[in-house]
């Protein structure tokens, strides 16, 4: 339970990366496939999950309205589903399956009300909140191996704002989300 308590010293150095203009407010509208932007999307009821979670977990957005006890009806209903979605009741990234040119920016735009990550990973597995891998344990999903808050530190996706990774080389990639471990993202640079 140890990470989920970081999580709001990690969300910090998130907003330290807004403010010192690594990230700017959101600007592109979605897409994906070829385009190279992932929209990346929650739909949290703030009221709720602050409530639940704690203060600012949730900020208002167009796409909210799924409060706290119905988020985890639909995990704990099929976590195998959720994991060969990638989505569960808007939780996702908007593209599955991307594919840009060597020099292209892969674009994520945070059109939700949480933080999420988008980190690179070796192989897809569990994030870095106990309570939410505690649906997927049971499903093969290794643990996450990399250090949860440099991760949340390099690679956070604030609400409202865009993140560019650049400089990706040819070949490909699997990104994750480490708050909401089913949001998956397989990237091809050709």
């Amino acid at each position: 339970m140890k990470i989920w308590k970081c999580v709001p010293v990690t969300l910090a150095a998130a907003a330290a990366l807004v403010l010192a203009g690594l990230t700017s407010p959101a600007a592109a509208d979605g897409g994906g496939g070829d385009s190279g932007v992932i929209r990346v999307q929650d739909r949290c009821d703030p009221a709720t999950f602050n409530a639940a979670v704690g203060p600012g977990t949730c900020i208002p957005a167009p796409e909210g309205g799924v409060v706290w006890t119905k988020f985890l009806a639909a995990l704990a209903a099929n976590p195998a589903g959720v994991l060969a979605e990638r989505e569960s009741r808007g939780w996702r990234f908007h593209e599955t399956d991307v594919t840009i040119r060597a020099g292209q920016d892969l674009v994520l735009v945070n059109s939700g009300g949480e933080v999420h990550t988008f980190t690179q990973v070796p192989q897809y597995g569990l994030g870095c909140v106990p309570p939410l891998n505690g649906f997927f344990v049971n499903l093969n999903q290794p643990p996450y191996a990399g250090d949860c808050d440099a991760a949340f530190a390099t690679s956070a996706v604030l609400p409202g704002t865009t993140i560019h990774v650049k400089n990706l080389a040819k070949g490909s990639y699997k990104f994750e989300c480490l708050v909401h471990p089913w949001m998956r993202t397989d990237v091809t640079v050709r």
